[in-house]
């Protein structure tokens, strides 16, 4: 039937066609992000334990070995901080 068309109506038949396409896949876009999002519901409802947030009184109890932690930044800094001078000074020159 194409072939029998005058150019602009075949233009036009192909531009329609080409937006049924655009729009199907939309519409099946759509259908899995319906599907994700009440796939992602079922999971809360049967495990909504784990999606409660922490009990705030528990946060007391965690520590750090803050001395250890310190000491491993300000050495990752430093040998940053060297690097960068070295390299700032190399594009100085």
């Amino acid at each position: 039937m194409a072939e029998s068309l005058p150019t602009p109506m075949k233009q036009r038949e192909t531009e329609v066609m080409k937006i049924q396409a655009d729009v199907q896949q939309m519409i099946q876009d759509r259908m899995k992000k319906i599907q994700d999002i009440k796939h992602s519901a079922e999971l809360r409802k049967s495990y909504s334990s784990m999606c409660k947030p922490f009990s705030t009184k528990q946060w007391p109890d965690i520590s750090v070995n803050t001395p250890v932690s310190l000491n491993t930044i300000r050495a990752a800094l430093t040998q940053l901080q060297q690097t960068l001078d070295d390299k700032l000074s190399q594009t100085g020159n």
